[in-house]
């Protein structure tokens, strides 16, 4: 779990960067930022490791 969590927050830093500096517009910046930490922690623990982190989220 660690790895996942530790690949989904290094993958937003770097999105959050590499977003800011191509200049996308602030409104979707958020919004992309998340779905590469998602992508990038699928990639990292497979998707029913990263579905059981989800859990723990409100509103599930």
């Amino acid at each position: 779990m660690a790895a996942i969590i530790a690949a989904a927050m290094m993958s937003a830093i770097g999105a959050a960067s590499t977003f800011h500096a191509l200049g996308v517009n602030d409104d979707l910046r958020p919004w992309l930022t998340i779905g590469c930490s998602i992508l990038a922690a699928i990639f990292v623990g497979g998707w029913h490791r990263v579905s059981r982190l989800l859990e723990l989220f409100p509103g599930r």
